[in-house]
């Protein structure tokens, strides 16, 4: 039997601790420098009126509607960055002794952008500010072939969407479809509807959905897991083509921005109504349709302490009920009661074979006696509706379905800046839609009861101007 040293086996076991957490802090490394290289960002280049590179430059960005100053200063190439940086509107200073101070005021960083700004200081005195406006157009992004279209802030609050459904919106991008029997065969197998868009020469199912850089692709068949509320979107990015690692896996995603509160108190409450008032009956529709639906909630943002902490929180209800007019084909009541007759047909009854001359007995009268027809058949035949006449081709049954959705959602997001070199951000949402789609027949359709609820917890270091962590 040999002896084991407990020296070595101590030394082997520090050794293994070692390298496992050698192997941590590289997967963070790798996790937080895809990580700022998906998030957005601010950069630029400070030159002189003779086009030189001005080195050690103080630069300031300041977003507006929270008041949080970050600092940095330009290399020795007359460039900065401010990487990992939200969605908003900033305003941005540049000076150096000897050198006017440059401002830029009202400058929109929007969802997955880098935002690049030249800046040219003049000779003077560093207390004399020259006001600029914000470059008029984006400069194109040579690092990435990532096409895609920004919908903002104003286009999702002001542009008016039936139901409140703001991937309504996502078709503003060229080429984008919404989902339709006609493009996707499992249409019905999205759950909720108006969860899912098509881009580009990309299958359904190709497209991701992401909730500030969180993945939302649902289970089933890559639908948004979520029906995210107008009052709760702040805007969002469709990209397609080619994309980066960090932006994920398919040929495309729909990146939402949610929105997040200010030293300002802002709030709203609304109801969106439509009934049968107010709506005009189907051209094709034989007798009366319905449909109501109360889209309804409130939301509402601030400060909780002013330039430290933030909350902006929203809960909307949807009550929906449509009995839109629905066809179909069905035997006759009299074939359901046995009476084949109108099929023109003989109908032969099946225990009455003779094999000698290979024949039956057929059925007086081509109707079938109701107590020889099946049990499980008569089971069967509550569960149809019978139509009026074979000869109404092609629908002889007519109804009005009574569909419901009762949606509830709500949301929490708080945003904190303990140090100037430290932010957190919190988010919270759950959602209840349960649909209820009967179909034309008794006890067909579908119903499914769709919840979600989603926490995220984030928390950005900015280690350096040019290095920045985000767990």
């Amino acid at each position: 039997m040999t002896e084991v040293n407990p020296r070595s086996v101590k030394i082997v076991i520090r050794w293994s601790l070692r390298r496992f957490q050698i192997l941590l802090i590289a997967l963070a490394a790798v996790h937080c420098s895809t990580r700022a290289l998906g998030a957005e960002a601010v950069a630029g280049t400070v030159r002189d009126e003779s086009r030189g590179s001005i080195a050690g430059a103080r630069i300031v960005l300041t977003e507006e509607s929270k008041g949080l100053i970050r600092e940095s200063e330009t290399d020795s190439n007359g460039s900065f960055l401010f990487p990992s940086v939200t969605a908003g509107v900033y305003s941005l200073q540049a000076g150096k002794a000897g050198f006017t101070t440059h401002q830029i005021d009202e400058l929109t960083v929007e969802a997955g952008e880098v935002a690049s700004v030249p800046i040219t200081l003049r000779v003077g005195d560093v207390h004399t500010v020259v006001l600029v406006s914000p470059p008029s157009s984006v400069e194109l992004d040579s690092d990435s072939n990532t096409t895609g279209a920004i919908v903002d802030s104003k286009r999702v609050q002001q542009l008016p969407l039936n139901g409140r459904d703001f991937l309504q919106l996502a078709l503003l991008a060229g080429g984008v479809l919404d989902l339709s029997p006609a493009n996707n065969l499992s249409t019905a197998n999205v759950g909720p509807p108006s969860r899912a868009v098509i881009l580009p020469g990309t299958f359904p199912h190709s497209t991701g959905y992401s909730l500030n850089g969180l993945n939302l692709s649902g289970s089933r068949d890559g639908e948004l897991a979520a029906g995210f509320s107008i009052a709760a979107i702040d805007q969002f990015v469709v990209q397609q083509s080619f994309l980066m690692p960090d932006q994920g896996s398919g040929a495309g995603v729909v990146n939402i921005v949610t929105r997040s509160g200010s030293n300002q108190f802002h709030g709203e409450a609304f109801e969106f109504l439509r009934n049968r008032e107010l709506d005009a009956r189907s051209f094709f529709a034989s007798t009366t349709e319905d449909l109501k639906r109360n889209q309804f909630g409130f939301a509402a943002g601030g400060p909780l302490r002013r330039n430290k902490v933030w909350f902006y929180g929203f809960y909307e209800g949807t009550r929906e009920l449509t009995a839109f007019s629905t066809a179909g084909f069905s035997p006759t009541e009299a074939m359901f009661g046995g009476d084949l007759a109108v099929t023109g047909h003989t109908i032969y009854d099946p225990a009455s074979y003779f094999p000698d001359s290979n024949s039956r007995t057929p059925f007086p009268n081509g109707a079938i006696p109701p107590a020889r027809i099946n049990q499980v058949a008569r089971n069967l035949l509550p569960y149809y509706l019978p139509g009026s006449s074979l000869a109404a081709r092609p629908n002889n049954v007519f109804g009005n379905p009574r569909d419901t959705l009762d949606d509830n959602q709500g949301g929490l997001r708080v945003d904190a800046v303990p140090s100037p070199h430290h932010q957190l951000f919190l988010q919270l949402f759950t959602q209840s839609t349960p649909v209820d789609q009967p179909g034309l027949f008794p006890v067909s359709g579908m119903l499914y009861t769709n919840s979600s609820s989603i926490a995220m917890v984030q928390h950005t270091w900015w280690m350096s101007p040019r290095a920045v962590n985000s767990l």
